[in-house]
């Protein structure tokens, strides 16, 4: 009598894509509280090689640790220091010429918006104040049966607030104690594999290392750079609020297509809005082209290279995929994470190459 067979065991492949998706449903749970921790990795990704450099000058990990994140916390403060006055004296003249743009928009865009759109918009400030007294009218109506979720709405926007703060102040504390570990977390890390594919995962973390250290080391230097370009650009139109619009670009500029994007709306409708013609909107627009051809052509190249290897169209579908699954969070990781997924997948289509099964339906 033939005896029962066994269950055949399952692949090991099974295990990894069920921890993946393990994995990734515990990371979608945990968004709202993941983003300072994410921060402190970014922050200790980019100074471990400057730790390793100084530890092997025997200098102690830890205390280079605590000297360079206070150097970093001074260079942000001294950053902000020389700016935060350029940027309220900005902000100041914006504010006084608020009339003008009030009266751009009720002589200019309000009849473009009528005319395009077949709407009815108010065109004075009398109007105006008497639309949104009639809308304030319709909502107090249903005011008290709404008092108890404004209240809600009340607190958790000042939990949001507590809870931000909190995480701001995590940022350098967790940041510390991630560089003290850093290259201890990657060797424990590695113990989880067998000993026998364990080269290959190491192989496989010095190539992802290799593309996200360029990458995200590139980038941050990018939009530094970039954020100059647009400040000096948009001081040559006449912008009123040059340096905001030029920061705010440039750094958006983490966000691949983010910074071009910022820079022609806020830019060019700046413009319009401050100069009523359309030199200084094409100056603004120009500005913005001009940059974003330097960060195509010669910037990013040069600094970045391509060693993230993936296609525009991939880039483009990682970030609109990472912002729906985990909001702002997804949109600053996807492009990494893309290019982890890459890596992978090359390694994969490598090896599966080099099956027989392949080699045979060859």
């Amino acid at each position: 009598m033939d005896r029962p067979r066994a269950a055949a065991p399952l692949p090991a492949m099974f295990y990894v894509i069920l921890g993946t998706l393990l994995f990734g449903g515990l990371i979608y749970l945990l968004r709202p509280v993941l983003t300072p921790f994410v921060l402190a990795f970014i922050l200790a990704y980019v100074l471990n090689p400057v730790v390793d450099a100084l530890e092997r000058r025997r200098i102690p990990r830890i205390a280079s640790v605590i000297f360079l994140v206070f150097l970093a916390g001074v260079a942000v403060a001294a950053a902000a220091l020389f700016l935060v006055p350029i940027v309220e004296a900005e902000i100041r003249t914006a504010l006084a010429r608020g009339p003008v743009y009030i009266e751009t928009v009720q002589t200019r865009v309000v009849p473009w918006v009528e005319d395009t759109f077949s709407v009815r918009l108010p065109h004075t400030s009398q109007e105006w104040g008497a639309e949104i007294s009639r809308r304030a009218g319709a909502i107090s109506t249903d005011l008290a049966g709404t008092l108890g979720s404004a209240m809600a709405a009340m607190f958790s926007g000042i939990l949001s607030l507590v809870l931000s703060l909190v995480g701001f102040l995590v940022v350098p504390v967790a940041a510390v104690y991630l560089l003290k570990d850093f290259n201890q977390i990657g060797r424990g890390l590695l113990r989880f594999f067998p000993e026998r594919v364990r080269p290959t995962a190491m192989a496989r973390v010095q190539e992802i290392n290799a593309v996200l250290s360029g990458f995200v080391r590139g980038q941050l230097l990018v939009c530094l750079i970039l954020s100059v370009l647009y400040s000096a650009g948009f001081l040559l139109v006449g912008l009123d609020l040059a340096i905001v619009v030029g920061l705010l670009a440039g750094f958006a500029n983490i966000v691949p297509y983010m910074g071009l994007a910022t820079s022609l709306v806020m830019g060019g409708g700046l413009a319009f809005l401050q100069y009523q013609d359309s030199t200084h909107v094409l100056g603004a627009l120009a500005v913005a082209a001009v940059v974003q051809v330097l960060e195509g052509t010669v910037i990013s190249p040069r600094i970045v290279g391509q060693r993230i290897g993936l296609h525009p169209v991939a880039v483009i579908f990682a970030i609109l995929a990472g912002g729906q699954l985990f909001g702002f969070l997804g949109i600053l990781l996807a492009v990494p994470a893309a290019a982890v997924v890459g890596v992978l997948l090359r390694a994969g289509a490598s090896r599966f190459r080099e099956t027989a099964w392949f080699r045979g339906a060859a």
